[in-house]
């Protein structure tokens, strides 16, 4: 029994260390991350940030150099002629590596590390560095509103640069130095053909005036239209504007017309306007007054009444064509209109004839 308890306590302890120099191997093995970062751009240059991280192993590695192949949307370019140029802000610790440019091959740009030699290469810990910025200019404009699309390129077919790293192991003295890629896991490439960084160039610039106007009394139930004059930006627009509390929005040519039913009075603004970008410049203002839908006959607004069985309108102000028979009796007039007798002089109104409100303007 004892022989057995120190024979298992030996297999554990055998089987412990092999763990553990299997994780040491593990740990030890370099990876590295590359990606595009900080991208900015006028109507003819794009600038980015090309970065990578030493991800293992944890006591860092010594650095020979690097090569980034960079792929972009052609569609971008319009007609013109690319060029690329290193525009500083390296991190220190790697100044010693000396990058040279391309941007010969259409649609790729290819950024090289100049290999250093055991004697010179950097030994640099685990963390994050930056190549440098890098800043490519078009002889011409970007095609308008177009998107670079960015990717890096992870093999070297195709006349195109492979994003790769090469390294000793930190502090290392002699040997030859290996070489990391997507291929041998020893690289991680943030941005792919299928997951590439946008970077939109050219963009058209928004509106640079709008105003808004349409003021108006209506009925309750009833709508208006309220107008957007545009100025700038490229149509069609989208405006919307708001009562302080619901948006309203519509897109067409300016002006752009939104209609509106509110259901108490309420005052409109701009919230926003776009085409070809988001406009400035927004003003005016526009206040709906609503009018409560009145008692018959009295009518204060635009509606369709009904009265002895003839259907009239009114406009807004409530106003009603008006027929008026003027008339004179020595003692008494009967008007034909409503049947009534009449004996003193007076202004009388009668029935409404084909939407016409009859007055009687009677002398006795």
């Amino acid at each position: 029994m004892k022989k057995l308890k120190e024979s298992l306590i030996n297999n554990v302890g055998i089987l412990f260390c092999v763990f553990m120099f299997s994780l040491k191997g593990i740990a030890q093995t370099p990876h590295y991350t590359i990606w595009l970062a900080n991208t900015s751009s006028t109507s003819n240059t794009m600038d980015f940030d090309v970065m990578f991280s030493v991800d293992a192993p944890t006591n860092g590695v010594k650095l020979s150099g690097l090569s980034v192949g960079i792929n972009y949307n052609s569609s971008i370019v319009n007609g013109g002629a690319l060029s690329i140029a290193y525009m500083g802000g390296k991190t220190p610790a790697i100044n010693s590596l000396v990058n040279s440019v391309s941007s010969a091959t259409a649609g790729h740009l290819r950024i090289l590390s100049t290999p250093l030699v055991i004697g010179s290469a950097i030994d640099i810990p685990v963390g994050t560095y930056r190549l440098g910025t890098y800043r490519v200019t078009n002889s011409l404009a970007w095609t308008s509103a177009s998107n670079a699309q960015l990717w890096l390129n992870p093999t070297n077919t195709g006349g195109k640069t492979i994003s790769a790293v090469n390294s000793w192991p930190f502090g290392a003295t002699s040997g030859t130095s290996a070489s990391y890629t997507v291929a041998n896991l020893g690289v991680t490439l943030n941005y792919t053909s299928t997951s590439t960084l946008s970077v939109l160039l050219n963009a058209a610039s928004g509106p640079t005036a709008s105003v808004l106007s349409g003021s108006a009394t209506i009925c309750s139930g009833t709508s208006t239209n309220l107008s957007v004059a545009v100025t700038g930006g490229v149509s069609p627009y989208t405006v919307t504007v708001t009562d302080g509390t619901n948006n309203y929005s519509a897109t067409g040519v300016s002006p752009v017309s939104i209609a509106v039913s509110p259901t108490s009075t309420s005052t409109y603004t701009i919230v926003s306007v776009t085409g070809g970008g988001t406009g400035s410049g927004n003003t005016g203002s526009a206040t709906v007054t609503v009018t409560a839908i009145p008692t018959q006959p009295t009518l204060a607004c635009y509606q369709t009444a009904t009265f002895n069985n003839t259907t009239c309108v009114w406009d807004v102000t409530g106003t009603q064509v008006t027929n008026t028979t003027t008339a004179s009796a020595s003692v008494s007039y009967t008007w034909a209109n409503n049947g009534q007798t009449y004996s003193s002089s007076g202004t009388y109104s009668g029935n409404i004839v084909n939407c016409v409100a009859q007055v009687l303007n009677l002398t006795v």
